[in-house]
């Protein structure tokens, strides 16, 4: 690759937010030209926003929407190495084993660095190991090299080790943890500052390559050896570098995987606007994220997000009970019954229907609950009675047995009901003779429901009694035999 013509593609990762400036030479302060000639009205291009979606209420996932946030990388989040890692001998899988592993794929045309005047150009690992560390004056180059051993010149080699941390970063995904390009962190301090670690790799390959910085070599090397340190082996940030306007980790609260490039604009803007749009009912809504992505030129486009949010879930109730049998048609009273909702609150409303009499019958009592978007559920409870139990008759006297001439009076017999009063009725019937015959005396009690219960009582009755002789006279003594007839 010829970094003296273009921005190396290296510099933005495929699919975060970074864009690549190709419209001008590799000098950062140019890209404006695209601006003042007149020739970019092209819009960024936005990728990776989240496809539609359509959820339950009670399901909303959290969608992040909002303005820049500022950035928090944490150790681990982004990855780079010094000139004494990318120049160690592979061993234990240090960086020197990385840089083996993938030097080929990662720089199929090898490391190319300076611009048009001169430049330095590593075309294997070998030579990279070779070359770094190196140190000694900063300065412009004055002719080009192809794996030298180290040309005493610093500049040079922290450019190598800048060079790989962020094509490194480029290629390989999983090089650091965080989905943005190491390219887009911008400075936090010194000549540098809110400039992005692409920009600055732009002026030290101008000023290796002797085409001219307006940033002095101090300043240069200070900025390559910041950005070399600041996330050493991934397990440290020394706080030189932060997300810049291109970076997805800082750039705006729901920018996280969205992406953008610009034809001359290496960092456009990113913002993300949420609006709620009000259904027929409070469970029933859309939620449209929008992000709009900005060049240096003004120009503009946008991808939106629609989140359709429904409630159809019915609630649930809570408190019905179980069907029942109960005694003489005494219904207890209703208990009560409530409701819970997936995605707010649900009214109870309760009917009741009676079939039957107090003998037999039913009552159905139906609860529905009904919540704010129509959606309703219902259960019943039937609660059955039959009155199926005589009465108890009380006082019923035993057999007995009696003369015929003292039949007692017949007792007086009642009756218990467990569902109202009964009626006594009593009935007798006679049976044998004079001299030794019974009285069978019956009580019957009757409920409202018709059902009976009966007991008798069974009188013997006996003559063991002789009858008495009335008018027998005296005895008397008559005179000549003559008899008073009888």
């Amino acid at each position: 690759m010829n970094l003296g013509l273009n921005v190396p593609t290296w510099l933005g990762r495929a699919g975060v937010a970074l864009g690549i400036f190709v419209c001008q030479p590799l000098d950062f302060h140019a890209q404006t030209a695209c601006c003042t000639s007149g020739t970019d009205n092209t819009a960024p291009v936005i990728s990776g926003a989240p496809a539609n979606l359509t959820v339950s209420c009670d399901n909303v996932p959290a969608l992040p929407c909002g303005p820049s946030t500022g950035c928090d990388i944490q150790p681990g989040d982004y990855k780079t190495f010094t000139q004494g890692g990318w120049g160690a001998v592979c061993s234990g899988g240090n960086p020197g084993c990385y840089r083996d592993a993938n030097f080929a794929s990662a720089f199929p045309s090898g490391l190319v660095m300076g611009c048009s005047n001169f430049t330095l150009a590593l075309t294997s690992a070998l030579a990279v190991e070779v070359f770094v560390p190196c140190g000694g004056p900063a300065s412009a180059l004055t002719q080009s090299f192809v794996n030298p051993a180290c040309i005493s010149n610093v500049l040079a080699g922290q450019l190598v080790a800048s060079s790989l941390n962020a094509g490194f970063d480029a290629f390989d995904p999983n090089f650091s943890a965080s989905n943005s390009s190491i390219s887009s962190l911008v400075y936090t301090s010194g000549p540098f500052t809110g400039q992005t670690v692409a920009q600055v790799l732009v002026e030290a390959n101008n000023a290796l390559g002797g085409c001219g910085s307006a940033y002095s070599f101090s300043q240069i090397v200070s900025a390559l050896d910041q950005f070399n340190r600041n996330f050493d082996n991934g397990n440290q940030n020394l706080g030189f570098l932060t997300c810049g306007s291109g970076s997805s980790g800082g750039s705006c609260l729901g920018c996280d995987g969205i992406t953008v490039t610009d034809n001359c604009d290496a960092t456009p803007s990113i913002s993300c606007t949420k609006d709620t749009t009000a259904g027929n009912c409070p469970g029933n809504y859309t939620i449209t994220r929008t992000w709009t992505a900005t060049d240096d030129c003004g120009n503009t486009s946008s991808v939106s997000q629609v989140v359709t949010v429904s409630d159809n879930s019915a609630p649930v109730l809570v408190g019905v009970p179980a069907n029942a049998t109960v005694s003489c048609g005494i219904v207890p009273a209703a208990p009560s019954v409530t409701a819970t909702d997936n995605c707010g609150s649900a009214t109870v409303a309760m009917t009741e229907t009676t079939t039957g009499n107090n003998c037999a019958g039913t009552v159905t009592r139906t609860w529905t609950a009904t919540d704010a978007c129509g959606n309703t559920a219902s259960a019943s409870q039937v609660i059955s009675w039959n009155d199926n139990t005589a009465p108890v008759l009380s006082g019923v006297p035993a057999n007995a047995s009696a003369a015929c001439d003292a039949v007692p009076a017949p007792a007086n017999v009642t009756a218990t009901d467990d569902c109202g009063n009964a009626t006594v009725t009593m009935t007798e019937t006679n049976s044998g003779s004079a001299c030794g015959g019974t009285i069978t005396r019956t009580w019957t009690a009757t409920d409202a429901c018709g059902n009976s219960s009966s007991a008798s009582q069974v009188i013997s009755l006996t003559d063991n009694t002789a009858p008495v002789l009335v008018g027998v006279p005296s005895d008397a003594t008559v005179s000549c035999g003559i008899v008073p007839a009888a």
